[in-house]
């Protein structure tokens, strides 16, 4: 199922967000606060969408061209 950046964003609500082990480590590595992803779906667009894989989860790629400037 294809997920629309509105949707998403309705969806964006702090008891809504779940951080795996793993992301929650690529993200301190990276230096990403939460707050910056929340901020990129809030403003972004999806660029990219992967099928749904055996887990029942849709990836995307969601690109917000403010958050890519302040991360360079």
């Amino acid at each position: 199922m294809a997920l629309d950046i509105l949707e998403l964003r309705k969806l964006c609500i702090p008891k809504n967000i779940r951080i795996t082990l793993h992301a929650a480590k690529r993200l301190e590595q990276r230096r990403i606060f939460l707050k910056d992803v929340i901020a990129c779906i809030m403003n972004g667009e999806i660029i990219e969408q992967y099928p749904q894989e055996n887990s029942g989860t849709v990836f995307l790629k969601i690109m917000d061209a403010s958050f890519i400037r302040t991360l360079r």
